[in-house]
Protein backbone atom coordinates (compact mmCIF):
# COMPACT_ATOMS: atom_id res chain seq x y z
CA UNK A 1 0.00 0.00 0.00
CA UNK A 2 1.50 3.34 -1.22
CA UNK A 3 2.25 5.72 2.10
CA UNK A 4 0.52 9.15 1.65
CA UNK A 5 2.26 12.15 1.70
CA UNK A 6 0.13 13.83 4.31
CA UNK A 7 -1.56 12.50 7.84
CA UNK A 8 -5.10 12.62 8.65
CA UNK A 9 -4.46 15.76 10.60
CA UNK A 10 -2.48 17.52 7.95
CA UNK A 11 -4.77 16.34 5.01
CA UNK A 12 -7.57 18.29 7.06
CA UNK A 13 -5.30 21.02 7.75
CA UNK A 14 -5.17 21.30 3.63
CA UNK A 15 -8.36 21.23 3.07
CA UNK A 16 -9.11 24.10 5.09
CA UNK A 17 -6.78 26.24 3.88
CA UNK A 18 -6.67 25.63 0.37
CA UNK A 19 -9.62 27.79 -1.02
CA UNK A 20 -8.64 31.07 -2.20
CA UNK A 21 -4.58 30.09 -1.99
CA UNK A 22 -1.74 29.06 -4.35
CA UNK A 23 -0.32 25.57 -4.01
CA UNK A 24 3.08 28.04 -2.72
CA UNK A 25 0.77 29.68 -0.13
CA UNK A 26 -0.49 26.18 0.99
CA UNK A 27 3.09 24.39 1.27
CA UNK A 28 4.22 27.36 3.29
CA UNK A 29 1.20 27.21 5.95
CA UNK A 30 1.35 23.48 6.32
CA UNK A 31 5.68 23.63 6.67
CA UNK A 32 5.31 26.22 9.35
CA UNK A 33 2.46 24.86 11.07
CA UNK A 34 3.38 21.31 11.05
CA UNK A 35 7.61 22.01 11.14
CA UNK A 36 7.88 20.00 8.14
CA UNK A 37 10.01 20.57 4.73
CA UNK A 38 7.48 19.56 1.95
CA UNK A 39 8.29 20.80 -1.23
CA UNK A 40 5.54 22.58 -3.99
CA UNK A 41 5.54 20.27 -6.66
CA UNK A 42 4.29 17.66 -3.79
CA UNK A 43 1.61 19.44 -2.03
CA UNK A 44 0.39 20.25 -5.89
CA UNK A 45 0.37 16.60 -6.53
CA UNK A 46 -1.09 15.37 -3.46
CA UNK A 47 -3.79 18.35 -4.07
CA UNK A 48 -4.58 17.08 -7.37
CA UNK A 49 -4.78 13.15 -6.46
CA UNK A 50 -6.70 14.03 -3.58
CA UNK A 51 -9.20 16.48 -5.42
CA UNK A 52 -8.11 19.39 -2.70
CA UNK A 53 -9.23 22.34 -4.87
CA UNK A 54 -8.25 26.37 -4.49
CA UNK A 55 -11.64 27.27 -6.16
CA UNK A 56 -9.36 29.49 -9.12
CA UNK A 57 -7.82 28.95 -11.78
CA UNK A 58 -3.79 28.89 -11.98
CA UNK A 59 -3.74 32.28 -13.61
CA UNK A 60 -5.68 34.04 -10.90
CA UNK A 61 -2.30 33.64 -8.62
CA UNK A 62 0.12 34.89 -11.15
CA UNK A 63 0.90 38.70 -10.58
CA UNK A 64 0.44 39.87 -14.10
CA UNK A 65 0.63 43.50 -13.92
CA UNK A 66 4.52 42.81 -13.59
CA UNK A 67 4.49 40.78 -17.08
CA UNK A 68 2.05 42.86 -19.00
CA UNK A 69 3.03 43.92 -22.11
CA UNK A 70 -0.34 46.26 -22.80
CA UNK A 71 -0.62 49.56 -21.33
CA UNK A 72 -3.53 50.28 -19.97
CA UNK A 73 -5.75 51.80 -22.64
CA UNK A 74 -4.71 48.56 -24.66
CA UNK A 75 -5.74 46.42 -21.68
CA UNK A 76 -9.31 48.09 -21.88
CA UNK A 77 -9.59 48.41 -25.17
CA UNK A 78 -9.48 44.52 -25.56
CA UNK A 79 -11.51 43.80 -22.78
CA UNK A 80 -14.26 46.00 -24.27
CA UNK A 81 -13.95 44.80 -27.79
CA UNK A 82 -13.28 40.86 -26.73
CA UNK A 83 -16.74 40.14 -26.05
CA UNK A 84 -18.15 37.93 -29.31
CA UNK A 85 -15.60 38.83 -31.30
CA UNK A 86 -12.88 35.99 -32.26
CA UNK A 87 -9.02 36.16 -31.55
CA UNK A 88 -7.91 36.53 -35.55
CA UNK A 89 -10.50 39.84 -35.81
CA UNK A 90 -9.38 41.15 -32.52
CA UNK A 91 -5.99 40.89 -32.96
CA UNK A 92 -6.70 42.83 -36.81
CA UNK A 93 -8.65 46.03 -34.90
CA UNK A 94 -5.82 45.91 -31.87
CA UNK A 95 -3.25 46.33 -34.24
CA UNK A 96 -5.03 48.68 -36.38
CA UNK A 97 -6.24 50.48 -33.79
CA UNK A 98 -2.91 50.94 -31.72
CA UNK A 99 -0.69 50.78 -35.04
CA UNK A 100 1.05 47.91 -33.61
CA UNK A 101 1.85 44.22 -35.27
CA UNK A 102 0.91 42.04 -32.39
CA UNK A 103 0.40 38.22 -33.69
CA UNK A 104 -3.20 36.18 -32.86
CA UNK A 105 -0.74 34.23 -30.98
CA UNK A 106 0.20 36.91 -28.69
CA UNK A 107 -3.49 38.38 -28.35
CA UNK A 108 -4.91 35.11 -27.48
CA UNK A 109 -2.52 34.63 -24.86
CA UNK A 110 -2.85 37.78 -23.35
CA UNK A 111 -6.39 37.30 -23.04
CA UNK A 112 -5.91 33.87 -21.27
CA UNK A 113 -3.61 35.35 -18.58
CA UNK A 114 -5.65 38.00 -17.86
CA UNK A 115 -8.95 35.97 -17.51
CA UNK A 116 -10.25 38.13 -20.67
CA UNK A 117 -12.82 35.88 -22.64
CA UNK A 118 -15.06 36.24 -25.83
CA UNK A 119 -17.35 33.98 -25.08
CA UNK A 120 -17.01 32.46 -28.44
CA UNK A 121 -17.07 28.35 -28.81
CA UNK A 122 -15.43 29.13 -31.93
CA UNK A 123 -17.79 28.88 -34.72
CA UNK A 124 -19.10 32.17 -36.18
CA UNK A 125 -23.04 32.94 -35.64
CA UNK A 126 -25.45 33.58 -38.69
CA UNK A 127 -25.04 36.88 -39.93
CA UNK A 128 -21.81 37.65 -37.86
CA UNK A 129 -20.54 40.56 -39.77
CA UNK A 130 -16.59 41.08 -39.63
CA UNK A 131 -15.38 44.32 -38.45
CA UNK A 132 -13.68 45.09 -41.37
CA UNK A 133 -15.89 43.83 -43.80
CA UNK A 134 -15.75 45.90 -47.27
CA UNK A 135 -13.17 48.25 -45.99
CA UNK A 136 -10.00 46.74 -47.27
CA UNK A 137 -8.41 46.23 -44.01
CA UNK A 138 -9.59 49.76 -42.41
CA UNK A 139 -12.51 50.49 -40.11
CA UNK A 140 -13.90 52.66 -42.74
CA UNK A 141 -13.10 54.67 -45.90
CA UNK A 142 -11.58 58.07 -45.04
CA UNK A 143 -8.70 60.50 -46.31
CA UNK A 144 -6.41 58.55 -44.52
CA UNK A 145 -7.07 55.21 -46.12
CA UNK A 146 -4.90 53.55 -48.88
CA UNK A 147 -5.65 54.49 -52.49
CA UNK A 148 -5.19 51.61 -55.43
CA UNK A 149 -1.33 52.51 -55.92
CA UNK A 150 -0.09 53.78 -52.92
CA UNK A 151 3.12 52.95 -51.69
CA UNK A 152 2.77 51.80 -47.73
CA UNK A 153 5.01 53.91 -45.31
CA UNK A 154 7.24 50.53 -44.01
CA UNK A 155 7.98 49.86 -48.06
CA UNK A 156 11.45 48.72 -48.41
CA UNK A 157 13.31 49.02 -52.46
CA UNK A 158 14.35 46.09 -53.80
CA UNK A 159 18.49 46.26 -52.77
CA UNK A 160 17.37 47.39 -49.67
CA UNK A 161 19.12 44.95 -46.67
CA UNK A 162 18.18 44.20 -43.29
CA UNK A 163 19.01 41.87 -39.97
CA UNK A 164 17.04 39.43 -39.37
CA UNK A 165 16.55 39.71 -35.18
CA UNK A 166 15.94 35.59 -35.15
CA UNK A 167 18.95 34.15 -36.92
CA UNK A 168 21.05 37.37 -37.07
CA UNK A 169 21.69 36.95 -41.23
CA UNK A 170 21.86 39.96 -43.41
CA UNK A 171 18.98 39.60 -45.71
CA UNK A 172 18.77 41.59 -48.97
CA UNK A 173 15.44 42.42 -51.20
CA UNK A 174 15.50 41.04 -54.64
CA UNK A 175 11.77 41.17 -55.34
CA UNK A 176 8.63 43.17 -54.38
CA UNK A 177 7.15 39.72 -54.88
CA UNK A 178 7.34 36.11 -53.41
CA UNK A 179 8.34 33.17 -55.72
CA UNK A 180 10.29 30.09 -55.28
CA UNK A 181 13.25 29.95 -53.55
CA UNK A 182 12.87 33.47 -51.90
CA UNK A 183 11.21 34.37 -48.30
CA UNK A 184 7.32 35.21 -47.69
CA UNK A 185 8.74 39.12 -49.15
CA UNK A 186 11.16 38.33 -51.72
CA UNK A 187 14.40 38.79 -49.36
CA UNK A 188 17.66 36.45 -50.01
CA UNK A 189 20.35 36.06 -47.86
CA UNK A 190 23.44 38.02 -48.48
CA UNK A 191 26.08 35.65 -48.40
CA UNK A 192 23.96 33.37 -51.00
CA UNK A 193 23.80 35.98 -52.93
CA UNK A 194 27.22 36.72 -52.96
CA UNK A 195 28.54 33.32 -53.56
CA UNK A 196 26.34 32.53 -56.17
CA UNK A 197 27.57 35.99 -57.98
CA UNK A 198 31.07 33.83 -58.70
CA UNK A 199 29.75 30.83 -58.76
CA UNK A 200 26.46 30.22 -60.17
CA UNK A 201 23.18 28.77 -58.60
CA UNK A 202 23.86 27.34 -55.09
CA UNK A 203 22.84 23.33 -55.74
CA UNK A 204 19.93 21.40 -54.42
CA UNK A 205 20.65 20.28 -50.89
CA UNK A 206 23.97 22.60 -50.07
CA UNK A 207 24.61 25.39 -47.86
CA UNK A 208 26.40 28.15 -47.89
CA UNK A 209 28.66 29.02 -44.14
CA UNK A 210 31.05 31.50 -43.05
CA UNK A 211 34.64 30.45 -42.89
CA UNK A 212 35.55 32.19 -39.80
CA UNK A 213 31.68 31.87 -38.71
CA UNK A 214 31.93 35.95 -38.56
CA UNK A 215 28.13 37.05 -40.48
CA UNK A 216 29.44 39.99 -41.43
CA UNK A 217 32.47 38.81 -43.60
CA UNK A 218 31.61 38.67 -47.23
CA UNK A 219 34.88 38.11 -48.67
CA UNK A 220 34.02 35.52 -51.31
CA UNK A 221 36.85 33.99 -49.43
CA UNK A 222 35.01 33.34 -46.13
CA UNK A 223 32.33 31.59 -48.00
CA UNK A 224 32.09 27.92 -48.17
CA UNK A 225 29.50 25.49 -50.06
CA UNK A 226 28.99 22.44 -48.44
CA UNK A 227 26.40 19.80 -48.79
CA UNK A 228 23.74 18.94 -46.11
CA UNK A 229 24.97 16.04 -44.79
CA UNK A 230 29.03 17.53 -44.58
CA UNK A 231 27.04 20.53 -42.49
CA UNK A 232 25.37 17.94 -40.48
CA UNK A 233 28.60 16.30 -39.85
CA UNK A 234 30.80 19.40 -39.37
CA UNK A 235 28.12 20.12 -36.56
CA UNK A 236 29.05 17.42 -34.91
CA UNK A 237 32.64 16.93 -34.71
CA UNK A 238 32.85 20.55 -34.00
CA UNK A 239 34.81 21.49 -37.10
CA UNK A 240 33.76 25.13 -37.77
CA UNK A 241 36.06 27.66 -36.23
CA UNK A 242 36.45 31.56 -35.77
CA UNK A 243 40.19 30.73 -38.30
CA UNK A 244 38.97 30.29 -41.41
CA UNK A 245 41.58 27.47 -42.44
CA UNK A 246 40.51 25.11 -40.05
CA UNK A 247 37.04 25.63 -41.08
CA UNK A 248 37.86 25.02 -44.44
CA UNK A 249 40.02 21.28 -43.50
CA UNK A 250 37.08 20.77 -41.25
CA UNK A 251 34.77 21.07 -44.25
CA UNK A 252 37.20 18.82 -46.38
CA UNK A 253 37.63 16.25 -42.98
CA UNK A 254 33.54 16.06 -42.94
CA UNK A 255 33.61 15.36 -46.72
CA UNK A 256 35.85 12.91 -46.50
CA UNK A 257 34.06 11.15 -43.58
CA UNK A 258 31.05 11.46 -45.35
CA UNK A 259 32.19 9.51 -48.78
CA UNK A 260 33.86 6.78 -46.19
CA UNK A 261 30.75 6.42 -44.48
CA UNK A 262 28.72 6.02 -48.22
CA UNK A 263 31.29 3.70 -49.14
CA UNK A 264 30.80 1.61 -46.41
CA UNK A 265 27.42 1.88 -46.50
CA UNK A 266 27.01 0.54 -50.25
CA UNK A 267 29.02 -2.38 -49.01
CA UNK A 268 26.87 -3.54 -46.23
Amino acid sequence: MTKRLLNDEQDSYLRTIAVGKSVKECTEKINSYFGTTFKTSQIRNYKSNHNISSGKKPWEFVDHSKQRIMTDEQDAFIRDKARGVGNDELTSLFNFTFKTRYTVKQIKIYKKNHGISSGLNGYFKKDHRPWNKGTVGLTKANKTSFKKGAIPPNYKPIGSERIDAKDGYLYVKVSDAPSPGLSRFGWRLKHQLLWEQYNGPIPTGYNVIFADRNKRNFDIDNLILVSDAELLEMNRQGLIFEDPELTKTGASLAKLNRKIYEKNAKKC
